[in-house]
């Protein structure tokens, strides 16, 4: 062969090893790109799946709270005259820490007049069915003369919750639209997040509420529900 026909030979040969490193490269950045796209929608999949899944572990949860304020409204229905210790014994047999671990702290806020105030707050202070000293230092927080008060009476479990006891829920604003709200729907209220006012950490957390209304009152509409309102 000549040396011409040798340098050709090697210039085609050159550029066959060229054109198949092209289509190697090609063919591998086509391979790595419809990966990678697999892998983006499994992992999609695997998080529109976890997500779905987190949707329907908060729901349930959710219907369980809303379940247990049900439960304990009907408490306040079957008797108007729910003493702490009943209230106790009730919240104790619901056993809060092993079947719904997400719930810090139940309560019956009273609503109450301006007029009523000095007797009630003495009747807590001197309640001694659970606390043998009663609660001496009890006050309608925050500070101030309301022309009504709807007043947390019992919480429960109290260990831990102490700051919440005489806490008033239409002591300002936000929690008076939200109290209205909720004497009116006739339903369950959920707050927004919020960090609760008796814990000290300040962890976000949420409440749910239920009014409780006079019994045998009519509550068809908004005002009636209103009139008949005795506590949340």
């Amino acid at each position: 062969m000549r040396r011409g026909e040798r340098r050709a030979g090697r210039g085609t040969n050159h550029s066959k090893a060229v054109f198949v490193l092209a289509i190697g490269l090609v063919l591998s950045a086509v391979a790595a790109y419809h990966v990678a796209a697999q892998l983006e929608r499994e992992a999609r999949l695997k998080f529109d799946g976890e997500v779905s899944d987190a949707k329907s572990a908060i729901e349930s949860r959710i219907n369980a709270y809303a379940d247990v304020l049900h439960g304990v409204r009907g408490l306040f229905i079957s008797d108007n005259s729910v003493n702490r210790g009943e209230f106790k014994r009730y919240i104790d047999s619901l056993e809060l820490n092993r079947r719904y671990p997400g719930i810090q702290v139940i309560h019956y806020s009273r609503r109450i007049t301006d007029a009523e105030r000095p007797a009630f707050e003495a009747m807590v202070r001197g309640d001694s069915s659970i606390s043998p000293g009663g609660y001496p230092g009890f006050a309608i927080r925050p500070a101030g003369i309301r022309p009504e008060y709807v007043v947390a009476q019992y919480v429960e479990p109290m260990a831990g919750n102490e700051q919440a006891l005489g806490l008033d829920l239409g002591g300002d604003a936000v929690r008076l639209a939200a109290l209205k709200r909720t004497r009116e729907s006739g339903g369950i209220t959920a707050s927004g997040t919020i960090a609760l006012a008796h814990d000290p950490s300040r962890h976000p957390g949420f409440a749910m509420r239920m009014a409780i209304y006079r019994k045998d009152a009519p509550l068809a509409t908004a005002a009636e529900r209103a009139a008949a309102f005795s506590g949340v």
